[in-house]
């Protein structure tokens, strides 16, 4: 947590998501609940048992969220699980909902999914 802090509060750049906003979704989302009770698989699936799953992490390299897609990433193949991490400099969190065409990051993003699930069907 206090990497995160830190983040917050010494990025250089304007965040799409921030500390004060992570803080308010995880609240809405597991209101009353303690930080022992968030580690439930079924809220947090960094504490799930991951085997026989795929999964392909996207997150951009300006995203609060790189360091726990990179640590997600890395606990994936740490089960045995197939799991490919794409970082897309530049971009900004939740980058993949803008509209394609906004950045150049949007349209390889879309392709690497592409690619990843049509490879794996």
């Amino acid at each position: 947590m206090e990497c995160m802090i830190w983040l917050a509060y010494n990025f250089k750049l304007p965040l799409v998501l921030d500390y004060e906003i992570m803080t308010q979704f995880i609240e809405a989302y597991t209101p009353h609940y303690t930080p022992a009770e968030r580690r439930n698989p079924e809220i947090s699936p960094f504490f799930a048992d991951l085997e026989q799953w795929r999964a392909l992490f996207t997150v951009g390299g300006q995203d609060m969220l790189l360091d726990d897609s990179v640590m997600m990433a890395t606990k994936w193949g740490m089960s045995g699980n197939e799991g490919t991490l794409k970082i897309y400099p530049g971009a900004a969190h939740g980058f993949t909902l803008f509209p394609p065409g906004a950045l150049k990051v949007v349209e390889e993003a879309f392709g690497d999914i592409e690619t990843f699930v049509t490879e794996r069907s």
